[in-house]
């Protein structure tokens, strides 16, 4: 009966079962691994470590618990007892396609993206209709900077499993990446995947409790809002939430967190704080997550997510909440029915691009991202340009190699030329790398950059050395046509200026929001000879940098982009209109 269940993806009901089976023969490997199995479907990753290595002790050459075990141990954190197993799985199971293609992954999330194209390749060698590797290897190929062979492997995965939601989510993520893509072009694929999910759920079509009252609340009645996220933790979306978050009125909102984190770290524990319940999702499926969500009663439900990794899309089709919205962690429609509004602000989707949305765009005043400083305690100083004691400009960058193309690489190497004695830093864990150094450096020189003229640096040994590496740089080179968010707003608070380039699309123009929102239109470039240009006649004037330097932190500081106490009641504002608007219409 557990097999029958655990075929049929039932893994909850699946359980007991197993459970029944184990403890009426506990020496049969088949029992401890269908367990493990399930345990590990499920998100218990310690279970699913206990079970699935019992059924290895009994069995020692079980290849699929040798390959379950070895992925719960790389998803439970435990890396190099993985790596040991999934050595020894291809040993003994040379034919195996899934220990490559778990290799692979391990070689992915070292961001040793070159080792993990081989290993995915070795896997489709082996079995060429391998539907996850083609969606893992979209991923790899986007890091790569080979995005039209990203977007192929995701379509062949598609035509492999019409079905498949990874694989849909990978070719959306890719899609942004297109240097000529269009709103409109995205759009229509958003939709498809939103008719997918919108097939696969039954959505709710009432709400029980506070949802049905009236819209207009009196002061008593708190809303109940719900986040939605795999980023609860040290990343981009994690540390812009831990400002905003303690800085909502209690007595207005009350927070639920619905989180997909399969570790948590200190960032975790102070996000916990802000939230009257934490609710862990990673082992529901997306009718288990929806009607969880529906039973808490909660009025809106916001996506942290979008297609990026860890999301849970899907469950918004379901519409466990009467609300939802779109926020922070994704800049493009969804496509998801459900989703009823997306946040943006007037100049990341200006009216003329709302038809790129199958959500209602909402405007927040000024900016929908709101950074948190460092602490105060981090020491982070502001220093002269180093233009003043290097006798040159230097040109920088801080962002992933997805972002560094092809593209953004021939134009960075025109700033290059249109100041002969400038450098450019590129600073990120991929370059710690010698194959990332290399494809840099290949695509520089075929554009005419000597390599004297680049400096490389990987990874840091944290936040505060990582801040403190922007006093290696007087001016930031944004790239295009995916800008930086978060590293914008580093920049910006590091006192360094950053140059951006925008476009047609909410995820094109979000740099232009951004420093337009700090005071700093002037640095915003609407095409490719614009963009050099105001390189150029900033790296020219040193006084004007000068000065920017010592002042742009006060300067932003006041700015709705760092201000939190500011941004929060905009924020608490918009969701109560749009909460009045959404019950109005229920």
């Amino acid at each position: 009966m557990g097999y029958v269940l655990v075929e049929q993806s039932l893994y909850s009901e699946a359980k007991p079962h197993l459970n029944r089976a184990v403890l009426l023969d506990a020496d049969s490997p088949d029992a401890n691994y269908l367990l493990g199995k399930a345990l590990l479907e499920m998100a218990d990753l310690a279970g699913a470590i206990a079970s699935l290595h019992a059924a290895l002790s009994l069995k020692p050459d079980f290849e699929f618990a040798m390959r379950d075990l070895s992925r719960a141990l790389f998803e439970n954190g435990q890396k190099e007892r993985a790596r040991a197993l999934i050595s020894k799985g291809a040993e003994l199971f040379p034919h195996s396609a899934d220990f490559q293609y778990y290799q692979g992954n391990l070689w992915a999330d070292e961001l040793r993206h070159e080792d993990a194209f081989e290993s995915y390749g070795r896997a489709l060698a082996l079995r060429p209709d391998f539907v996850e590797v083609y969606e893992n290897l979209a991923q790899v190929l986007v890091e790569l900077g080979r995005v039209e062979q990203a977007i192929a492997s995701a379509r062949r995965a598609l035509a492999l499993h019409p079905g498949s939601m990874g694989a849909h989510h990978n070719l959306l993520w890719a899609m942004l990446f297109l240097p000529a893509g269009d709103g409109d072009t995205y759009i229509a694929e958003a939709r498809a995947f939103g008719s997918k999910a919108a097939a696969a759920a039954l959505p709710f079509s009432s709400w029980s409790g506070s949802a049905l009252k009236a819209a207009s609340r009196d002061a008593a009645q708190r809303l109940r809002v719900g986040f939605v996220s795999g980023d609860f933790a040290v990343h981009a979306v994690g540390f812009l939430l831990d400002g905003i978050l303690p800085r909502l009125n209690p007595g207005k909102l009350e927070l639920y967190a619905y989180s997909m984190n399969q570790h948590d770290d200190g960032l975790t524990e102070r996000l916990k704080r802000s939230f009257a319940q934490w609710t862990p999702i990673a082992g529901l499926s997306d009718k288990q997550a929806a009607h969880r969500i529906h039973a808490d009663r909660v009025d809106i439900l916001i996506d942290l997510s979008g297609h990026s990794a860890r999301n849970r899309l899907p469950v918004f089709a379901w519409k466990p909440a009467p609300v939802q919205v779109s926020w922070l962690g994704y800049l493009a429609s969804t496509g998801v029915p459900g989703m009823d509004y997306i946040l943006a602000d007037p100049l990341s989707a200006p009216e003329t691009l709302h038809h790129q949305f199958t959500e209602r765009v909402w405007w927040l005043p000024q900016t929908f991202n709101c950074f948190t400083p460092p602490p105060a305690q981090a020491n982070l100083s502001l220093v002269p340009p180093p233009a003043l004691r290097n006798g040159y400009i230097t040109f920088g960058s801080f962002q992933r190699m997805n972002k560094i193309t092809e593209e953004v690489l021939a134009l960075w190497a025109r700033v290059l030329h249109g100041c002969p004695t400038a450098r450019l830093r590129l600073q990120n864990a991929q370059l710690g790398n010698q194959s990332g150094r290399a494809r840099v450096g290949e695509i520089l020189q075929r554009h005419g950059v000597a390599d004297d003229r680049v400096i490389f640096a990987g990874a840091t040994s944290g936040r505060d050395e990582y801040l403190a590496s922007y006093s290696q740089v007087d001016v930031v080179l944004d790239t295009y046509p995916y800008p930086g968010v978060t590293t914008t707003g580093e920049a910006l608070w590091m006192g360094v200026p950053t140059i951006t380039l925008g476009g047609g699309t909410m995820l094109r123009r979000i740099g232009a929001s951004l420093l337009t929102c700090a005071g700093l239109p002037e640095w915003v470039a609407w095409s490719e000879d614009e963009y050099v240009a105001i390189a150029t006649r900033h790296a020219l004037n040193m006084n004007a940098l000068t000065l920017l330097r010592q002042e742009l932190r006060d300067r932003v500081a006041a700015t709705s982009l760092f201000d939190a106490e500011r941004f929060a009641p905009e924020l608490e504002n918009a969701l109560l209109a749009m909460w009045q608007s959404g019950a109005s219409r229920q």
